[in-house]
């Protein structure tokens, strides 16, 4: 059942005429009108007009497949934005891993390849990204291990070497601590940090 307008009036502010008619408060007042569905999410509530029907939700979930890798996670997150209703994101997911537009271990591999080629990550980032998008270990841990040893200490060599020109501090000690601290945050493991500050210093 949906709601009325007079539902949505109570979640929204009491509005006086002579208040909505400085700038301030229309603009307000505008505003709330654009994002009723914002608002509805908000309280826990979906109209009916507002909620995306099951074929309109897979059109559009099928067109980003297209477009690029996507996981389930991340589908879930865009159906859940549409408003799109739980059975109905039940039914798209399994259509989408039926159809091959969700493959968890092309969309790792690909996952994995972007972030170290163009974010430069490690290899314990990209790992603890993917984890938290609910891949399995297997198949991160069969990702990560298309990574080229040779190309992945070029790049930390490259990062730390470019972070070491802007470190002032004289002290070698302090220098090597500043170097591992940034490699770490960048993802990469202690053993290989090590490695590459012993050529860089």
């Amino acid at each position: 059942m949906g709601l009325t307008k007079a539902c949505f009036a109570t979640a929204t502010p009491s509005l006086h005429k002579p208040l909505l008619a400085t700038p301030k408060y229309q603009n307000y007042y505008i505003t709330l009108q654009h994002n009723k569905k914002t608002i509805y999410t908000l309280l826990g509530i979906i109209p009916n007009n507002l909620i995306m029907d099951y074929q309109t939700a897979l059109n559009k979930a099928t067109s980003l497949c297209v477009s690029s890798e996507k996981c389930e996670y991340d589908l879930k997150e865009k159906l859940d934005k549409w408003a799109v209703d739980v059975s109905d994101v039940i039914k798209i997911i399994e259509q989408l891993k039926k159809d091959d537009f969700i493959n968890e271990k092309r969309y790792c591999n690909a996952f994995v390849k972007d972030k170290f080629k163009f974010n430069r990550w490690g290899k314990t980032k990209i790992a603890f990204m993917l984890r938290q998008k609910g891949i399995s270990n297997q198949s991160i841990e069969s990702a990560i291990d298309n990574i080229d040893t040779d190309e992945y200490i070029s790049v930390l060599t490259d990062i730390l070497s470019a972070k070491h020109k802007t470190i002032k501090d004289k002290d070698p000690y302090q220098t090597k601590a500043k170097l591992y601290n940034f490699a770490v945050s960048r993802g990469f493991e202690n053993e290989v940090i090590k490695e590459v500050i012993k050529r860089i210093l």
